[in-house]
């Protein structure tokens, strides 16, 4: 029998500010402890790396772009090693711990990549300004939930936390971001557990009774959700101004996106590592030309049965047919053997987790991105 829950209480959840004086400490954001590693892990990418887009069997091979033909993969002619890495502020630690906006941290890198590259001078963003500005003040979080059981049948809700770092480039040349340390919220971690404690888990708890009790889910008003994103980051006075001056500071960069066809679930599924390199010539080639051009590179992917990475299939707390979907950097590469690229990846999962690719995965990638500074966009 279905918990009869009285619709007042479960409102109550849905108010659009919360108090912050207790912030909930997250064992899945990392500081590179091998506790908060563990704790992703066991949530097999569906809890604490939440920000893997999810990729159903609607998804067909028609949705997107270019569709990458199967012929076996030809060595490249020897290359030095390339390693891009100085171009992004040091001392970050990338971990996005349970919120999903893997794409965040994707936008983010890039932006300081390009940012060097034109301005020759280190400059960290705020990957929590942008979840806050992009997905929680105009209400594409808590508005769009998703409510599934999995193959364990245990019935899960997951927010739409999820983007896609292309459109978020875009947004910050349309809207600036603040520079990292802007505003009450100075870290990642202190937002990241403020939205987990009072948004992410009361929302989630919320939807999950109103669907059991087969309620329609409320929305929040504009007003609302700007509300919320105010009371949740906490932004300074002077935030709408530095975000202005970030915004002049990138006018005339570009977003350059390319788009690839993708197996489907069922494709992916039983991939074997031929058949994948077999379609990843297309994509490997547009990497290692940008690369050597001195530009990081943005990619989109699917992690199933990516066994590299030691994903096999989406574990069963997953929704079904999810093809884990996640967004990373390429800031390098070298070569084994030569004339075969591997990939160096900047992830945003802590220290633990893999920080290559080999070139012959890359017929999961649905999308590769670069962020050209003006120079960079008149000589391409």
């Amino acid at each position: 029998m279905k918990r009869s829950l009285r619709l007042t209480s479960l409102l109550f959840f849905l108010l659009p500010a919360f108090p912050l004086a207790s912030l909930l400490p997250s064992a899945a954001l990392a500081n590179g402890s091998a506790e908060s590693e563990s704790a992703l892990a066991q949530a097999g990418f569906a809890q604490a790396a939440q920000g893997l887009k999810t990729l159903s069997s609607s998804f067909n091979n028609t949705a997107r772009g270019i569709n990458a033909s199967s012929r076996p993969m030809l060595a490249l002619p020897p290359g030095p090693s390339i390693d891009l890495s100085s171009q992004f502020p040091p001392g970050k630690n990338p971990n996005q711990g349970a919120i999903g906006d893997c794409h965040d941290f994707a936008t983010v890198g890039m932006v300081e990549a390009a940012y060097y590259r034109r301005y020759h001078a280190h400059q960290a963003f705020s990957e929590a300004d942008l979840f806050a500005q992009s997905r929680l003040a105009n209400g594409l979080a808590c508005n769009n939930p998703r409510v599934w059981t999995g193959a364990d049948k245990i019935e899960r809700c997951s927010l739409g936390e999820g983007g896609l770092a292309e459109k978020d480039l875009q947004y910050v040349l349309d809207h600036g971001i603040l520079p990292d340390g802007q505003g009450k919220c100075a870290s990642y971690k202190d937002f990241h557990n403020a939205y987990v404690r009072n948004v992410q888990k009361p929302y989630k708890d919320a939807f999950l009774a109103l669907s059991q009790l087969n309620q329609p889910l409320p929305k929040l008003s504009p007003e609302e959700a700007q509300a919320q994103a105010t009371e949740i980051e906490k932004p300074s006075s002077d935030a709408d101004a530095a975000r202005d001056k970030i915004k002049e500071e990138l006018r005339g960069f570009k977003v350059a996106s390319r788009f690839f066809h993708v197996p489907n679930y069922d494709e992916l599924e039983h991939l074997s590592a031929k058949n994948c390199g077999d379609q990843s010539a297309a994509q490997r080639d547009f990497i290692v030309s940008e690369l050597r051009r001195g530009r990081p590179v943005h990619m989109g992917f699917y992690l199933a049965n990516m066994t590299s990475w030691g994903v096999i299939l989406p574990p069963k707390s997953a929704p079904p047919k999810s093809a884990l979907g996640h967004d990373v950097i390429i800031d390098g590469m070298r070569e084994d053997p030569p004339g075969h690229p591997i990939f160096l990846v900047r992830n945003s999962w802590g220290k633990s987790w893999p920080d290559e690719i080999d070139s012959g995965q890359l017929c999961r990638v649905d999308t590769l991105s670069v962020f050209l500074t003006p120079e960079e966009s008149a000589n391409p």
